[in-house]
C-alpha cells in the first residue's frame, strides 16, 4: 500500500501528458484529477513520516497539479444567467438509464427545467410516448438507436451515421429562428475502444454538413471532453460548457460525477448562453441544460427537410 499512492500519482502524470493517445496512456488519462488529489492527501496523511522528502514532494506536487487541473481546466467560470433571454432555445440532454431509477420523477424534473427540446440517451421508453406528449402537446418525437428526442418544434429525421461503436440519428427542427439540425450520438462505453476513428468520422460528417443549417452535436460521448481525439471536432465546433458553462463540470457517475462524458457541441451560427450540469438521483448521469440562440445572420430560409 505504501507505493500505491506514488504509483497513482505517476500514472496521472502519464495521462496528463499523453492523454488518450494509446491504450496504456488512455487508462491513465481516465484517472479523475479530484480523486488523484484526494488520494495524494490521504497518502501524505498516512505515510508522511515514513517516506523520503523526495517522495513526499512528488506526491504533494502531483496532488496540487491535479487539483489545479480540475479547478482551472475542467471547471469553467462563466457567468450564470438566471433568466432565459427572449428568443433563446433551451435544449436538455440526459442519459436516463432507461428510466430504471424512476421514470415519473425524471419527467417531473424535465418539466420543471422548461426545455424546448429534449434529447435522451437510454430514454425511459416504457412511458415515453404519452409523457413526451404531455410535455409537448403539439410537439414531435422520435426514438431509435437507443436514444430519443421530444421537441415542441416540428421535426424530420434525416438519417444516421454509419460509424462503428457509435449509435446516431440526424434530425432537422423548424424553430422560430429558422432550421436547426441535431446530430444525436451515443458512443460505446468500453474504455478499451480507441476513440480516434469514431470521432474522426463524426468530424468528417460535420465537415460535410450543410453550413447554412446550424448544427448541434449532442449525446453521451463516453469520452472526456479534453480527449485529443476530439481535436477534429473541436476545430469545427464550439464546446458548450467551455463557452458558457459554470458549476460542476463532470456528468458521470452519480452520486459523485468525475468524468465529463456528456457533451454538446455547437456549429458557427449558434451561440451558447448558459450551460449547466444538473443533479438528480434518478439516473447515473447528470442532465445537461443549454440555453442558446440561432444567430440572425445565420438563420436560413431553406425549408425544413431540404438538403
Amino acid at each position: 500500500m505504501f507505493m500505491l499512492g506514488p504509483a497513482i500519482m505517476a500514472a496521472w502524470w502519464v495521462g496528463f501528458c499523453f492523454k488518450d493517445a494509446w491504450l496504456p496512456t488512455r487508462l491513465c488519462f481516465y484517472l479523475p484529477p479530484l480523486l488523484v488529489a484526494a488520494a495524494g492527501a490521504i497518502w501524505l496523511a498516512a505515510y508522511r513520516r515514513q517516506s523520503s522528502w523526495l517522495l513526499r514532494s512528488f506526491v504533494g506536487a502531483t496532488m496540487l497539479a491535479a487539483g489545479a487541473k480540475a479547478a482551472f481546466i475542467d471547471f469553467e467560470w462563466n457567468a450564470s444567467h438566471t433568466t432565459r433571454p427572449p428568443g433563446a432555445i433551451r435544449l436538455l440532454h440526459w442519459n436516463t438509464s432507461w428510466g430504471t431509477f424512476g421514470s415519473d420523477r425524471i419527467w417531473r424534473i424535465i418539466a420543471a427545467d422548461q426545455p424546448d427540446i429534449c434529447v435522451f440517451s437510454e430514454p425511459p421508453l416504457a412511458d415515453f410516448p404519452w409523457q413526451s406528449q404531455r410535455l409537448f402537446p403539439d410537439g414531435a418525437t422520435h426514438t431509435g438507436a437507443g436514444m430519443a428526442i421530444a421537441s415542441r418544434y416540428p421535426m424530420k429525421i434525416l438519417g444516421s451515421l454509419v460509424v462503428p461503436n457509435v449509435a446516431s440519428w440526424h434530425a432537422r427542427l423548424t424553430t422560430p429562428s429558422g432550421p436547426l439540425d441535431i446530430l444525436a450520438v451515443d458512443f460505446s462505453s468500453s474504455p478499451l475502444i480507441n476513440r480516434h476513428q469514431p470521432l474522426l468520422n463524426v468530424a468528417r460528417w460535420v465537415n460535410q454538413h450543410d453550413p447554412a443549417i446550424p448544427l448541434l452535436v449532442v449525446g453521451d460521448f463516453n469520452t472526456p471532453r479534453d480527449s485529443i481525439h476530439l481535436a477534429p471536432l473541436r476545430s469545427q465546433m464550439t464546446q458548450a460548457h467551455e463557452q458558457a458553462g459554470h458549476g460542476w463540470p463532470y456528468s458521470w457517475p452519480v452520486p459523485a460525477p468525475m468524468w465529463a462524458i456528456d457533451q454538446m457541441w455547437l456549429s458557427p451560427g449558434l451561440k451558447a448562453l448558459d450551460h449547466t450540469f444538473r443533479y438528480a438521483l434518478c439516473s447515473d448521469h447528470l442532465r445537461q441544460v443549454l440555453d442558446f440562440t440561432i444567430e440572425p445572420a445565420r438563420a436560413s430560409t431553406q425549408p425544413a427537410g431540404a438538403h
